[in-house]
């Protein structure tokens, strides 16, 4: 049997990312493949990038702890319960041997990966760390409507690492249509 290895965003308390990493778990199951969800590991490096977001993260995780430990222990049995995690050595920078030759299909979202803002463009999720031939977008998202120009060369780059994309919104579309220069 096949495996395929899902990329994506697996914050512990988002309902909307836990459901759209299981229905593509599902899906692809369906479709007879083993599949597994990957599980990285945030570096200093990454959250350095964008120290505003990664402090509002802590304040949040703060608050959060100390308010919602009902929700918090939901999420965790979901997770244990539906999910099907993949741990290695991986980080936002680096993807160990076993986790690139193991599989045969990377899938990358259903999610805002592509968020400059959020995933701070990070080789992950812009598919540096794996093979082309292997690399697969599924209703991968910009979050925004515009790419602001800063961050269009990489992007225009990144396209290149993947075999095929599909994308959730024609705003997502329309990107890459102009970054890839198909008007």
């Amino acid at each position: 049997m096949k495996k395929v290895l899902i990329i994506t965003l697996y914050g512990n308390f988002n309902f909307g990312n836990k459901l759209q990493n299981y229905a593509l778990q599902e899906k692809l199951k369906s479709l007879g493949f083993e599949v597994e969800t990957l599980v990285y590991k945030h570096t200093y490096k990454s959250k350095l990038k964008n120290i505003k977001v990664y402090i509002a993260k802590i304040i949040k995780k703060f608050i959060r702890e100390n308010k919602d430990l009902k929700r918090e222990q939901a999420f965790c049995n979901f997770n244990s319960k539906y999910l099907n995690y993949k741990k290695g050595i991986v980080t936002y920078y680096k993807v160990d041997k076993h986790t690139k030759n193991d599989y045969a299909y990377y899938v990358y979202g259903s999610d805002q990966i592509w968020n400059p803002y959020y995933t701070f463009k990070t080789p992950l999720f812009m598919g540096d760390l794996t093979s082309k031939d292997k690399n697969i977008t599924y209703a991968a998202s910009f979050g925004i409507s515009n790419l602001p120009i800063e961050f269009q060369e990489e992007y225009k780059r990144s396209l290149n690492n993947f075999k095929h994309i599909s994308l959730r919104e024609e705003e997502g579309k329309k990107i890459v249509d102009d970054l890839k220069g198909d008007n």
